[in-house]
């Protein structure tokens, strides 16, 4: 705006001043949001493992004033393919979602905390089978699944099972018993052997809790929350 013109119009001036002094600082806002958000995703990459960064998003405006403080208000992070090894009996995460409130970063710069988090974990059919080595399905019924098993001399037999949340983060099975075929005493024996162990799930954060598991069409659907959530940096988190 000339100078003539500012000096007859001070409101728009003063306007046209504000609104670039405000493209500043939101450019700024989200230059400091962009690299929270990479510091996050490759610090919870190198917790868990997982062979991909996960997508992080901050929310609230600004950012800056946050990081400065110390203290994010909410972070939410998704991540696919959290991995575990089938020799250890734990069940990897297909697709982890965080929300996390009240974030800041520890003393010793190796973990990040936060004050509550919620969390939703899909746990699919097929890793669910891995882990069992047997073929897991949806069931019948809410909150069942089934798994076929071969056995020499007998074939394919099926048994269901209710899936349940148990201690420290595993999934335990409960009423089994034969859908179809028929399976001798020592194929019972030898199923009621593979499910009486709890299956912990594997890098979740510590601090949260396994609250319920439902059945879907092609895994399980996890809920959990906890209070004073941590996960560190190049290190096993909780499960693991």
């Amino acid at each position: 705006m000339p100078l003539a013109a500012a000096r007859r119009h001070p409101v728009l001036a003063a306007a046209a001043a504000l609104a670039a002094l405000a493209l500043g600082v939101t450019g700024a806002d989200r230059a400091v949001a962009q690299y929270v958000q990479h510091r996050t995703a490759d610090a919870f990459q190198q917790a868990t493992g997982t062979p991909r960064a996960p997508q992080v998003t901050i929310d609230g405006f600004p950012v800056l004033t946050q990081a400065v403080a110390g203290r994010l208000n909410h972070i939410g992070i998704t991540a696919q393919g959290i991995p575990a090894d089938p020799a250890d009996g734990r069940l990897p995460v297909t697709r982890l979602d965080l929300d996390l409130t009240g974030v800041r970063q520890s003393g010793d710069e190796q973990a990040a905390h936060a004050d509550s988090a919620k969390a939703g974990a899909f746990l699919s059919y097929d890793d669910l089978s891995s882990a069992l080595g047997l073929g897991i399905t949806a069931g019948d019924r809410p909150g069942y699944v089934d798994a076929q098993v071969l056995l020499p001399l007998v074939g394919a037999s099926t048994i269901t099972a209710k899936i349940s949340a148990g201690a420290a983060n595993t999934i335990v099975f409960t009423d089994l018993h034969p859908v179809s075929g028929g399976l001798p005493d020592a194929g019972t024996q030898l199923l009621a052997k593979i499910f009486d162990q709890p299956i912990p799930l594997h890098n979740i954060p510590q601090g949260l809790h396994l609250n319920a598991l439902l059945t879907g069409a092609g895994g399980l659907q996890a809920q959990l929350a906890g209070d004073n959530v941590t996960f560190r940096t190049g290190a096993p988190a909780a499960g693991a």
